[in-house]
């Protein structure tokens, strides 16, 4: 009785051991390329060389002249009321400004 229950228990470990495959073994150079292929500052430094290589113009290394021109206008619009000190008084209702500026560089 004990040798049948040993044999039956050989036997089932023995086929349970045979089904049983143990995972591939991971070289050192199929990890860096796992690991370059999965790195996202690669890809940030790949897209920076990207855009280094479509910003390369003639425009953008200043090549080109530079204008720029500006303006403004403001107006403003008072209402003055002064008391001096011997008593004399100066107002100047709707006292108006009008200023334009304009520059080229």
């Amino acid at each position: 009785m004990r040798s049948r229950f040993f044999l039956l228990t050989s036997i089932a470990l023995v086929m349970a051991v045979s089904g049983v495959r143990s995972q591939d073994t991971l070289k050192i150079q199929d990890a860096l390329i796992i690991a370059m292929e999965n790195n996202f500052d690669i890809y940030l430094a790949m897209n920076d060389n990207r855009l280094a290589d479509l910003s390369n113009n003639p425009g953008n290394a200043g090549m080109l002249p530079d204008l720029s021109v500006t303006g403004s206008r403001s107006i403003s619009v008072n209402n003055t009321e002064q008391r001096y000190f011997d008593g004399r008084e100066r107002t100047s209702p709707n006292a108006k400004n009008n200023t334009i500026s304009a520059g080229v560089a």
